[in-house]
């Protein structure tokens, strides 16, 4: 008869008949009260109906109360029933309840969403029906509002649980904190048993953060079946009202096991225990895993990827122990701590688990086991938010992510601040002119205490006097930190920002020694076009597909791509990031402005851009999912974190499915940028000056013209750096700052071509040119190149070899003109059909550079092949045979 009747409870429409009573507080305690916290506002609300009719099919007792706070799908129909027997498996009888707006607001609608709702809720039953024993059931199950199609959201852990399509939602593990602290409080004594009806909170983490509070917590390892709980197990509670917490989380565990028959998990687990039984030999085994991990990486792996798994990367943990103990090739002491801690978890899982399996397809709970913790988007809730980083585990969590030898002492740099206060001007960023203390931080990963720990620093950088090179660090503990100051002087510099590399020695009396290394960065500023390769970024992480690309790009050939090469797919379960080094702000430049491209899995899948600020956690600036359709602009205000150091993160995250093209970044920098682009920006050598040229892609009327800033170049990339075609003016900062003076007296002005003489140079010195658009609103922009005076003009015409050849994007041809002269650079197949104009303009006589990108007149990327290049300079012409390659 009870199959019988679900089976008509989802082939028949639910009508529900309803009685309005008063809550009259009871005079004495019942043996049960069983609370159900239903969030039924989603999809699920036809499954919520099935459950509250599941519970009065319960027979009546005086001795087990069950109210159920309900939320449906509509406004405004929140209620409270007191669950009474009915032999209708169709419709809802049971009387409501009037909480006289202690619960439900005066509109009617309850936000389950929010986690004061469900304060309030258990405060108001623990008040109004007392009892020796209480259970609480947190009903949000089937996946509901975790899914999108047939999609879960991974990790609900950090995720949370019961969203509300008229509320806000979820509620956070960490907030059930404050609700069952009330609760334990009082009843004076911990809560019974903790019920969650949803899908895959069954973890050791959600048990640890309940331990002050509860006694027993039923949870699913797995996503559950739409229609949940089988809440007929309540029925044992009515029918002997004295039952154990004990024995009624068996049969609610066993009920939900025997009716889905397999495939599933359900398990009870004694949190009474957790900390007094299963955290000691948790520890102990997390602990010959940090200390084999460097040696048995591969073993440990694949245990690691043979455990179950229902919700990437949470594993098994069981499983993953009993796999650890059943490899014979492992260190004897570390398959004694996996058997120790199955041995105990045995006796930690009350019902399902390990001991209903099969039917239950787990072994009781999972545990958080990314690849790599410090790049998974969870790390900081993980070690912020939940209370189970207190145990051992992230320890071996940070080992497995990047093995090291377990030394009894292994000293490594974390990061350093800055003091310009004394001999500076005070405001925390090093600058040219001043003594700078910088404190370093270090850390050691060693398993013993390192003793009186000396550091050395040193640099090779011109710009960096070290003034105070020896620091004391003193003792560091196993996995502590400590500080040592050290001061530089630094002198004057031509140009900002400078990353001077740091190095730092150290030793410690255990007859230790190591060299840890730094970027150290001076003065305010950063931009960067991608074009000349990693420059000071740092990329890692989980499955890291971070790399220079020519595939796509804003300008003007390659761009930062996380995902494969080319228009090659990102791959699964992917968490890795791009970093860049310390940053600095000025009011003039308090903006960071990119470019970006992406396909990406919508809603699953995610770039994001972070901030650190002073060596703090991570801030979320931007996310970004699904297609962008077109490279497109975006940035974000700085203004707050003037003078302070900034770190900018690109952080890539993918689910286990689903994969596209992936995600570009392109100029980054910091400041404003406008939507002015430049056909070219060069300097052209001449005897004791430059010849500077440029040209605008279209005539701006809002431009009223142009002034140029030089100053000494520290490191060019080449003599003459011109930037390519389309490529974009970027920001203004504060120039005398950083070294440049003004050349022109007047503000430059013409029509689409400019040109300036810049005289009275020496010879054979390297300069840096930035050219300021100026605009009729008094708004300003950069463009950047490089020149040296001193060359003669050639004596004769001359092409010489193009370089690369063969190559994929981009080549550099390089030619001679004793005259100057109309110059033409065409490219053509070899069918002689013309598929590119390079160059189509009049050259001052000299020595010139062009970069040829290997895109047609029609703007598409030309294919592999063999090519004719026809250079022309007056009468002149040569041609020369190039290869693409892809």
């Amino acid at each position: 008869m009870y199959l019988q009747w679900r089976f008509k409870m989802r082939k028949l429409h639910i009508i529900v008949f309803s009685y309005i009573i008063f809550a009259i507080s009871t005079v004495f305690s019942a043996d049960w009260t069983l609370m159900v916290y239903l969030d039924a506002d989603n999809n699920l609300y036809s499954m919520g109906l099935d459950d509250v009719n599941e519970m009065e099919w319960c027979q009546d007792s005086s001795d087990v109360d069950i109210i159920v706070l309900f939320d449906g799908n509509s406004e405004g129909d929140s209620v409270i029933y007191e669950i009474a027997h009915d032999d209708d498996m169709n419709n809802i009888t049971s009387p409501q309840v009037d909480d006289g707006g202690a619960v439900i607001p005066d509109n009617g609608e309850c936000d389950m969403g929010d986690w004061n709702t469900l304060y309030n809720f258990v405060d108001w039953v623990i008040d109004e029906y007392p009892a020796d024993k209480y259970l609480l059931s947190i009903w949000d199950h089937g996946g509901g509002i975790f899914i999108t199609g047939d999609k879960p959201v991974i990790s609900p852990l950090f995720k949370g649980f019961c969203w509300d399509d008229h509320g806000s939602g979820p509620i956070y593990l960490w907030q059930l904190d404050d609700v069952m602290e009330n609760a334990r409080d009082k009843i004076g004594r911990k809560f019974d048993v903790v019920g969650f009806d949803t899908c895959i909170m069954g973890q050791i983490e959600t048990a640890y953060q309940l331990k002050d509070y509860v006694n027993i917590v039923i949870s699913s390892e797995a996503s559950e079946p739409g229609d949940g709980w089988d809440y007929t197990a309540f029925n044992t509670a009515r029918v002997n009202p004295s039952i154990s917490p004990r024995a009624l989380s068996t049969n609610i565990v066993e009920y939900y096991l025997d009716f889905y028959g397999g495939s599933v998990t359900q398990s009870a687990q004694d949190v009474s225990i957790i900390e007094s039984q299963v955290v000691p030999v948790l520890n102990e085994f997390a602990d010959y895993l940090w200390q084999y991990t460097y040696y048995y990486y591969d073993e440990i792996s694949q245990a690691r990827s043979d455990a179950n798994q229902w919700n990437p990367p949470n594993k098994d943990i069981y499983d993953f122990a009993r796999y650890i103990s059943d490899n014979s090739s492992l260190p004897a002491d570390l398959i004694a701590s996996a058997d120790d801690f199955c041995s105990v978890w045995e006796t930690y899982i009350i019902a399902g688990g390990l001991h209903y399996h099969p039917p239950d397809e787990g072994y009781g709970a999972t545990v958080w086991f990314p690849e790599s913790i410090s790049t998974d988007e969870n790390e900081d809730r993980y070690m912020n938010e939940l209370i189970f980083h207190e145990t051992h585990w992230d320890e071996f969590l940070y080992m497995f992510e990047d093995p090291y030898p377990p030394d009894p002492v292994y000293l490594r740099f974390v990061s350093y601040t800055v003091d310009d206060s004394e001999g500076g001007n005070g405001n925390g960023v090093p600058e040219q002119d001043e003594s700078v203390d910088i404190t370093v931080k270090i850390r050691n990963y060693g398993t013993d205490t390192a003793h009186n720990v000396v550091g050395e620093l040193s640099t090779d950088n011109p710009y960096i006097e070290v003034e105070v090179g020896t620091a004391g660090f003193g003792d560091i503990p196993h996995f502590e930190t400590a500080e040592g100051t050290f001061t530089i002087r630094i002198e004057d510099i031509s140009s900002f920002p400078i990353f001077a590399n740091m190095n730092i020695h150290l030793t410690t009396s255990d007859t230790y020694e190591t060299d840890e290394e730094f970027i150290f960065t001076i003065g305010y500023g950063f931009a960067d076009d991608v074009e000349d390769g990693e420059g000071y970024w740092t990329h890692r992480g989980n499955n890291d597909m971070w790399h220079i690309d020519t595939y796509r790009s804003h300008s003007p050939t390659h761009s930062w791509k996380c995902g494969g090469e080319g228009s090659q797919h990102y791959g699964n379960m992917m968490s890795c990031m791009l970093e860049s080094p310390v940053l600095y702000v000025n009011e003039g430049i308090a903006e960071l402005n990119l470019w970006t491209w992406y396909h990406i899995e919508a809603g699953y899948d995610k770039g994001y851009v972070d901030l650190m600020v002073e060596d703090d956690d991570w801030i979320r600036l931007k996310t970004y999912t699904g297609s962008s359709g077109s490279w497109r602009s975006d940035n974000v205000d700085l203004s707050a974190y003037i003078n302070k150091p900034l770190m900018i993160r690109f952080f890539f995250v993918s689910d286990y499915s689903q994969t596209y093209e992936g995600w570009y970044i392109d100029d980054i920098c910091l400041g404003d940028t406008l939507n002015v682009d430049l056909e070219y920006f060069r300097a052209i050598p001449k005897d004791r000056a430059c010849l500077l040229e440029w040209q605008t892609v279209e005539v701006d009327p809002d431009l009223r013209g142009f002034n140029l800033y030089r100053r000494e170049a520290t490191s060019p990339n080449s003599t003459l750096k011109e930037l390519s075609k389309s490529s974009s003016l970027s920001t203004s900062m504060g120039l005398s700052d950083i070294g440049y003076i003004k050349v022109n007296n007047e503000l430059i002005t013409g029509y689409g071509i400019y040109r300036y003489l810049d005289d009275g140079l020496i010879n054979n010195v390297d300069y840096q040119y930035l050219l300021e658009a100026v605009y009729s609103d008094n708004s300003e922009n950069l463009a950047s190149t490089y020149g040296t005076p001193g060359s003669q003009n050639p004596l004769s015409f001359t092409v010489r070899k193009n370089y690369p050849n063969p190559f994929s994007t981009a080549t550099t041809i390089v030619f001679d003109l004793p005259e100057s002269s109309a110059v033409n650079i065409s490219i053509y197949d070899i069918s002689g059909r013309k598929v590119l104009t390079a160059l189509d303009e009049f050259m001052e006589a000299g020595t010139h550079r062009v970069k040829l990108v290997a895109i047609s007149d029609e703007g598409r990327m030309l294919p592999s092949g063999v090519y004719l290049l026809r250079l022309s300079a007056g009468e002149n012409y040569c041609i020369k045979r190039i290869v693409i390659e892809r």
